[in-house]
Parts: C-alpha cells; sequence; structure tokens
C-alpha cells in the first residue's frame, strides 16, 4: 500500500509539472453556445490568473461584457491573456443579421477606444460571438473599439454595425495583430469602413482572416474595403467573398436592403475588394471573390487606391467589379479554381481549395 501511495505521489508530480510548463493539451471550447446576454455586467472573469498558462477565461456575454467596462474604463491587462471558452450570443438569433430600423434588445459597447485601447492578448479559441449590434456615430467602431494588442481566432456572425469613422466587424482602429478571424455582418460606417478592421494602423497587421459580409461606406464614400478600409500596416493571406460597395447616401430603397447596395458611389474614397486605400502599407497574397461596385475612378477588385507601398500576388474575380484601379490580377472561374493561378501561396499552411475558390485553412 505504501509503495502504491508513492507511485501516486509521483504521477501527481508530474502532471503538476506538465501544467505548470504548459505542456498539456489545450483546453477544449464549451460546445454548447452561452445564453443570450441579459444585458448585464459580470464581476470579473469565469477564471485564470492572466498568464499565458493560466489565461482570464470568458464563457458568458456578460463577463465579455466585464472585459468591455474594464478596458475602456482604462483598467491596462497588457501583457496578459484572454481566452474564450464558448461561443457568445449577445442577441437572439437574426437569420439574415440585423438591419434597421428593427434593432434587437442588447447594444454593444466595443472594446477598447481611442484613449484606452485594448492592449491584451485575446485567443477565440475557434467560437464565434453571435448578434453585436452597434447603431452608433461614434468612431473605432466593432466588436473591439481600438486595439494595440492580439485578437485571434474568433468569428462573428448575425452582426450589424453602423458607426462614423474606423469601423470594422473584428476592430475599428487596429494598431496591433488580427489573425484567423471571421466576419460574417453588415458593416457600415462614413470612412475608413472594412469587414475585418475599419483602419489599419503603421503597427497594425491582419493575416489569414476572411470577410464574408456586407461592407458599406456611407455618405463620403470614404474607404470601403472588403478586409480594411484604410491601411497603412501590413494585411496578409486574407479572402473577401463579400460585397464592397461606397455610397454617397442611403436612400430609402436600399435602408433594409443590402443586396441593393451596390452602385450610386462619388469621390474621393477609394472602394477595393481587399482594402479601400492603402497608403504606403503592405498588401500580399489576397484573394477577392465577391462584388466590387462604386460610380468612382477610385475602385479596384483588390484595392480602390493605393499610394506607395506593396501590393502582391494578389487576385481577384473577373467581372466582379468595375473597370478601376490596375492592382491586382483578374482570374476567371477556372483559374480562381487552381492553385497554380496562386503565386506564392502557401496552401498547406493557410489555404486549401474548395467548391472551386481558395479557402481559408
Amino acid at each position: 500500500m505504501k509503495h502504491f501511495a508513492v507511485i501516486l505521489l509521483a504521477a501527481a508530480l508530474i502532471l503538476a509539472a506538465a501544467c505548470i510548463h504548459g505542456d498539456m493539451e489545450e483546453a477544449k471550447p464549451i460546445s454548447e453556445t452561452s445564453p443570450v446576454w441579459t444585458g448585464g455586467i459580470a464581476d470579473g472573469f469565469e477564471s485564470g490568473t492572466g498568464t499565458e498558462q493560466d489565461p482570464f477565461v470568458i464563457a458568458t456575454a456578460e463577463q465579455l461584457a466585464y472585459l468591455a467596462e474594464a478596458v475602456n474604463g482604462g483598467t491596462s491587462f497588457e501583457g496578459q491573456f484572454i481566452v474564450l471558452m464558448r461561443s457568445i450570443a449577445l442577441n437572439g438569433s437574426a437569420e439574415d443579421g440585423y438591419r434597421m430600423p428593427d434593432a434587437p434588445d442588447n447594444e454593444w459597447i466595443p472594446i477598447g477606444n481611442a484613449d484606452s485601447p485594448f492592449a491584451d492578448s485575446f485567443d477565440g479559441n475557434g467560437c464565434t460571438v453571435f448578434g453585436v449590434y452597434i447603431d452608433s456615430e461614434q468612431n473605432c467602431v466593432g466588436l473591439f473599439g481600438s486595439s494595440v494588442g492580439a485578437v485571434k481566432n474568433v468569428t462573428i456572425a448575425e452582426l450589424f454595425i453602423c458607426g462614423g469613422y474606423h469601423v470594422g466587424s473584428i476592430v475599428g482602429s487596429n494598431d496591433g495583430m488580427v489573425y484567423g478571424c471571421v466576419g460574417n455582418a453588415v458593416v457600415r460606417g462614413n470612412r475608413d469602413v472594412g469587414g475585418i478592421v475599419g483602419l489599419n494602423d503603421p503597427n497594425g497587421k491582419a493575416e489569414a482572416c476572411s470577410s464574408e459580409g456586407t461592407v458599406t461606406s456611407l455618405f463620403y464614400v470614404g474607404n470601403a474595403g472588403g478586409i480594411a478600409g484604410f491601411n497603412y500596416g501590413i494585411l496578409a493571406d486574407c479572402l473577401n467573398t463579400g460585397t464592397v460597395c461606397g455610397i454617397s447616401e442611403l436612400s430609402e430603397a436600399t435602408e433594409n436592403d443590402d443586396e441593393g447596395l451596390i452602385g450610386c458611389c462619388s469621390p474621393p474614397g477609394g472602394v477595393g475588394g481587399i482594402v479601400g486605400y492603402n497608403h504606403g502599407g503592405v498588401v500580399l497574397r489576397y484573394v477577392s471573390c465577391g462584388s466590387v461596385a462604386a460610380e468612382t475612378s477610385y475602385v479596384g477588385g483588390i484595392t480602390g487606391d493605393s499610394y506607395g507601398g506593396t501590393v502582391e500576388n494578389c487576385y481577384y474575380l473577373l467581372g466582379s467589379c468595375a473597370e478601376g484601379s490596375g492592382y491586382g490580377t483578374a482570374l476567371s472561374d477556372d483559374d480562381m479554381g487552381s492553385m497554380q493561378s496562386f503565386t506564392g501561396f502557401d496552401f498547406d499552411a493557410v489555404r486549401s481549395m474548395g467548391d472551386g475558390r481558395p479557402v481559408m485553412g
């Protein structure tokens, strides 16, 4: 019996050491979506100390709202780690996303703002945040408003976001890292509007992301892109399959019909399948299969316009946009379905082919 106890003690010590050194398999997210948000705010996280081995855990919508309140109030989690352990429902289900003027019960306040940006590491863990609804005239609007940290592996669905400048489904203004995120949303704003990030600042990087929603810049036709509205930083290995448009005003005829938002554009903003305006930034290995339309010369399948910077190995579907900027290479339907068409792409690590198109993962 004494010998057996010694064996058990040794096994426990080995297990504890594995936990301390992070050698154990990462925790898997809970399969069930959380109950719909009550509109309340939790007093803290589910668990964790904020280290990489023991991150803060978010398991309810109320805890996600706590993160927003804490960051916006000036609490710094810089250098700490946060993980989402289950999909979150901020509002009840809406098959096609939320549309004006039928607002759901709960309006989201973005995590981070210009005065107090998000500076932590947020791992969505492959989970989805459903039902993000924002109808605001504020700048820096998205699930995260302003970020200098890292946001990765989270999907946004059944979403409606409308803001002023710097509007994106994942991050409104990004000066950090956005990686492996998916935006399936209706995103609208006055300027710098993107399917993933609105404004990508000089230190900002968006990589391995995909957008499947509808992106529209309003009133001033101010820089709309499937991934980013305005780019100073780095955009790499992303995919857009959604619709991008800039319009001079939102008419009654199109207000409740997102499919009718193609057309009626005027300068000076850029409208592109990936980025509206690339100002000295880097755009690498992109694919856009979505539709892009604007009544302006600043329109393109990849970028609406680009001043300096680099645009390389980028491709868009032939006929998906009007004639405009010469950035990117147009591919036919057949060529879009062939790996050999895409120079410099890593189809083992980042992409694969599915249904005649490149897909992420």
